[in-house]
């Protein structure tokens, strides 16, 4: 996926805690912080980075400026109104050095 190319790595939710702790910090529960648009709205938080992923994908992963209509693409998004939806996780990690 096209996206996927901003990651430096993709995976890293899964293997950072296990990395911290070998290195000899000590790791606190790691938890999620759900981010939840409903709807299409310009003060939303993916609204604002859609005009950043619709920029950032032509050209990647083999995809055109000629395969798609990225302009096309965001006005669609933003045309579903009550349709829209978008979920996301963020992961967040606390480590400590011990002393």
């Amino acid at each position: 996926m096209a996206w996927e190319e901003h990651l430096v790595d993709p995976h890293l939710p899964r293997t950072l805690g296990a990395s911290l702790e070998a290195t000899g910090f000590d790791m606190a529960t790691p938890w999620v912080q759900p981010l939840l648009n409903v709807g299409y709205a310009r003060d939303t938080y993916s609204a604002g980075v859609l005009e950043i992923v619709a920029a950032f994908v032509a050209g990647r992963a083999g995809v055109s400026a000629e395969d798609v209509d990225v302009d096309a693409w965001a006005a669609d998004l933003r045309s579903l109104g009550s349709g829209y939806f978008l979920s996301l996780n963020r992961c967040v990690f606390r480590a400590t050095r011990p002393a």
